[in-house]
């Protein structure tokens, strides 16, 4: 297990090397990869399928549409492994024989957040069994999402789906955003403060839910304008700022950077901006 994930940490080192090269950057500024250890991954999206009265659980093989059928990994969390089972029964009443779904699952700091990608919209029935579900797993939110939709909807939710950063607690909409490791979360925000470093006025631009913003608040920054195109994100921020007192240090809007993205004027007023 050890020299595998070495020699995966130098294969995609190399690739980063070589895509800096070759567009003519200082590949010496790459820093050393941050290495998840087993069982770190807390973020995963897997697929479904059932076969008669069978349920294939899993990843997808690489340039194929089998699906390589999990019952343990050494990579995920075994928050999320232990759910493995319990889907495969509750998709097998819930999928027709040869439909697919697929599983999304976050761990976030008040417990396991699930989305299930369904070809077809829940009836009653099948709510009342996924919150049955959800009750049984002791789930914080369990949601849907259809092949049209913009974002999930839960079917239940518990409690908040919260995450903590830099010890403001964030309640997270459904379908935001997070690292697949805490630690991988926590690299980047060390990464982002030395970067802004001494900078008073920031924009954090594609903010998310804020992880960066509060980072560079708790690292000294006098105000951080966090923006992000969701709406749904910038509340979330909004409010948890509001709820630590950060308010007057904070600022969001919700904007599609990809079609109106700041520049000029709107630049001057900042001593940084991350862009994420």
């Amino acid at each position: 297990m050890w020299a595998s994930t070495r020699g995966t940490s130098a294969w995609n080192r190399a690739r980063a090397v070589e895509a800096l090269e070759r567009r003519g950057l200082d590949a010496g500024a790459l820093a050393p990869l941050v290495r998840t250890p087993p069982g770190g991954r807390g973020r995963a999206r897997l697929v479904a399928r059932r076969e008669g009265r069978a349920v294939g659980l899993g990843f997808r093989a690489r340039r194929a549409r089998r699906i390589v059928d999990l019952r343990a990994c050494p990579v995920l969390a075994d928050r999320i492994v232990a759910e493995f089972a319990p889907l495969r029964e509750l998709l097998g009443d819930l999928l027709a024989i040869r439909e697919a779904a697929w599983i999304a699952f976050d761990t976030a700091e008040s417990g396991l957040d699930v989305t299930l990608g369904l070809a077809r919209a829940p009836g009653l029935d099948a709510r009342e069994r996924l919150a049955a579900f959800a009750e049984a797993r002791d789930l914080a939110r369990l949601s849907w999402r259809g092949p049209d939709m913009d974002a999930p909807e839960p079917v239940v939710q518990r409690r908040a789906v919260r995450a903590v950063c830099a010890g403001v607690a964030v309640d997270l909409p459904p379908g935001a955003f997070r690292q697949a490791s805490a630690m991988a979360m926590a690299a980047l925000c060390r990464e982002v403060a030395d970067g802004a470093r001494g900078a008073a006025r920031i924009a954090d631009l594609y903010a998310g839910w804020g992880p960066f913003a509060l980072t560079l608040l708790a690292a000294g920054a006098r105000a951080v304008h966090a923006v992000e195109r969701e709406p749904a994100m910038t509340r979330a921020l909004a409010l948890a700022a509001a709820r630590a007192g950060l308010g007057g240090r904070v600022s969001v809007e919700a904007r599609d950077l990809d079609r109106r993205p700041l520049a000029g004027v709107e630049l001057d007023r900042f001593d940084a901006v991350i862009l994420d």
